[in-house]
């Protein structure tokens, strides 16, 4: 592995349902980059993402990760049952290492007034906030957003997308996104 490289994918292949997804994919992700995944719907963009997380395996390939990675995660995709009684201060911290600097980190994200308001009845541009913080929280060194502004009204992506940006320079994040 490229000792300086985040992450390193060598030869990447996945096949799903007898479906080539991924063929022949090499990458490095250096600190200090910011790389944006760019394609169709099914071109393979979130079967990569969740290759890089560890989430999927590749049928062949290798995806290599520095000891000191640390990721930030906000998927395309994200539901919470209704009936789990869950406010965004709990489901910020949920599983987190990092937890004592939540105030701060709900503030940079301009949702310090949502803390104790249930996760199920925000708005589409208030959930992808809550995601970010989570993502965040624990000050990762590699952040991933996968289609961050889904659901999200046209005025609110545009505030998402300067924010992100933001948070990118503060924190001297590496923003790896999936308009």
């Amino acid at each position: 592995m490229n000792s300086q490289a985040l992450v390193q994918a060598k030869q990447l292949n996945l096949i799903l349902q007898n479906k080539t997804i991924l063929n022949d994919v090499s990458f490095d992700i250096m600190p200090n980059e910011i790389i944006t995944l760019i394609g169709p719907n099914g071109a393979g963009k979130s079967s990569l993402v969740k290759l890089i997380l560890g989430i999927n395996k590749p049928t062949s390939g290798v995806v290599a990760k520095s000891k000191q990675l640390e990721i930030g995660y906000v998927p395309q995709v994200f539901h919470v049952d209704d009936r789990l009684p869950l406010d965004v201060r709990s489901f910020v911290i949920l599983n987190q290492k990092q937890k004592n600097n939540l105030d701060e980190t709900l503030s940079l994200l301009k949702i310090s007034h949502l803390k104790h308001h249930r996760i199920q009845g925000l708005s589409g541009g208030e959930l992808q906030r809550v995601l970010l913080a989570r993502a965040i929280l624990s000050k990762p060194n590699l952040l991933i957003l996968d289609e961050p502004a889904q659901g999200v009204d046209f005025h609110g992506e545009a505030e998402l997308y300067a924010l992100i940006n933001q948070i990118q320079k503060e924190l001297k994040l590496h923003r790896n996104g999936i308009p």
